[in-house]
């Protein structure tokens, strides 16, 4: 049994109790909302890729197509990675897997939406990607900044430990001298 000073992560009870049915419905529902977004990162580099693209269909045409969604993917990832460290859910390791994995599978998807919607095709094939190395970076980050991480830490359930205080009394030895 461990004290409520403990320093040790107390998991949420095993079985299929309210709060585990509520959290994989959250973790969906997350899932899902991610590749919604995927389509419309993907609508939004179809509508921005031929304003920032060139006239003349040149080679900056097909960089400015790939920077362009680079560009989008970065924000996906940034914006993904901020909302799972302002709202780590109830298991925020769980939220963490389903951030990066979504990211993984929405940034195809904006992929597959904007080749649909009439892009060219990506030359630089790890520009959609870029949304999921961005996820990462950014809950990496922000878990190393002191109030974030104590933020993740409180909804993961880790309690800790109590700061040292002085002690309460302290006897000399004494000595048996004769």
């Amino acid at each position: 049994m461990t004290s409520p000073t403990s320093t040790a992560w107390i998991p949420p009870s095993g079985g299929s109790g309210p709060r585990r049915r509520g959290s994989a419905r959250a973790e969906l529902v997350f899932a899902v909302a991610l590749l919604v977004y995927g389509v419309a990162v993907g609508a939004c580099w179809r509508l921005f890729a031929p304003v920032i693209a060139s006239r003349d269909g040149g080679s900056e045409d097909v960089v400015a197509h790939d920077v362009t969604l680079s560009l989008l993917a970065f924000v996906a990832g940034v914006a993904v990675g901020i909302a799972v460290l302002i709202r780590p859910g109830s298991r925020p390791p769980l939220r963490t897997a389903v951030a990066i994995v979504g990211s993984i599978l929405a940034a195809g998807v904006a992929w597959v939406v904007g080749l649909l919607l009439g892009e060219p095709h990506v030359r630089a094939i790890g520009a959609p990607f870029v949304w999921p190395v961005t996820t990462a970076a950014v809950i990496f980050l922000g878990t190393l900044i002191p109030v974030v991480g104590r933020h993740v830490d409180q909804a993961a359930g880790y309690v800790p430990p109590a700061p040292p205080g002085p002690p309460t009394s302290y006897t000399f030895p004494t000595s048996t001298a004769e």
